[in-house]
């Protein structure tokens, strides 16, 4: 996400290595779950090994050389969630259905996670582009509305505020599209657990990962996708792309990092003419 000061203090430090864990965590629980008889250990340990260097160099750019924008933001949330949800949440599935005794079952697991995922996560866009009135406006103003309201158009400017603190409304559990998501996309599976005569404590541990994330989806990142795909829309309609209003502040934190003076890219404050009213189009 575009992220403020306060958040890039808490985050930023560690973003290198809780990428690169993320990725040795969600790889290998997918990989040893759906993969261990088709690959031997060694090429799995391997890849998963791969996998968190990648992360911990992807955490690293975005610790310090990352602009903190509007399309760094999207590509780290898309990656967020491919990586989670996809392959941790459909991982994580398959492995329990393995520990019920039920490796028969690992696809059908993965397909009910991705299909709730899938689900809320576009639930949370829908909700979300009602908010904005989307499918009354005109293509040329999609959100403009709501979102000009961060933007500072004359230092082109916007703050994070834009994507991390505005959410849907208390309304989300009552929404249908999560009651289905997280209800009938399951139920093949629990069908054939429970007609196995299978139970066990993993039952209430698969809907509760299950609806953590159709929250998540629901009240955080589907709305956030819409935004941010939104703002970059309206990227292209202006002809240049926003900057964080925090990015200074986020500088001075990154000068205080180890390996800073190496890895650092410094921010230089662009130089461009005043736009015109005609620039700020409604």
């Amino acid at each position: 996400m575009p992220i403020s000061a306060q958040i890039a203090r808490n985050s930023l430090p560690s973003m290198w290595w809780m990428v690169g864990g993320m990725n040795l965590m969600v790889l290998a629980i997918f990989l040893f779950a759906l993969f261990k008889e088709a690959l031997s250990t060694n090429i799995i340990l391997l890849l998963i090994a791969a996998c968190a260097c990648i992360g911990a160099i992807v955490g690293a750019y975005y610790t310090f050389r990352s602009n903190c924008g509007v399309t760094a933001s999207l590509y780290y949330l898309l990656y967020v969630l491919v990586a989670m949800e996809y392959i941790f949440c459909s991982g994580s599935a398959a492995t329990a259905v393995q520990i019920v005794g039920r490796p028969d079952l690992n696809w059908l697991a993965v397909f009910a996670s991705s299909l709730s995922m899938t689900i809320t996560l576009f639930g949370g866009v829908y909700l979300e582009a009602k908010k904005f009135k989307l499918f009354n406006a005109s293509p040329d103003l999609l959100g403009r509305e709501e979102l000009e309201k961060y933007i500072d158009y004359p230092s082109r400017r916007i703050k994070p505020e834009s994507i991390t603190s505005i959410q849907p409304g208390s309304s989300t559990w009552k929404s249908p599209i999560l009651i289905v998501a997280v209800g009938a996309a399951s139920i093949p599976l629990f069908f054939e657990l429970f007609g196995g005569g299978r139970f066990n404590a993993i039952f209430l541990a698969m809907p509760l990962l299950t609806c953590t994330f159709a929250y998540m989806n629901m009240k955080s990142l589907g709305p956030s996708l819409l935004r941010l795909v939104l703002l970059s829309k309206l990227e292209k309609s202006v002809g240049y792309r926003f900057i964080n209003s925090d990015l200074e502040q986020i500088q001075e934190l990154r000068r205080t990092f180890f390996l800073s003076r190496w890895l650092m890219k410094d921010y230089a404050k662009p130089s461009f003419a005043m736009p015109s009213a005609s620039s700020n189009p409604k």
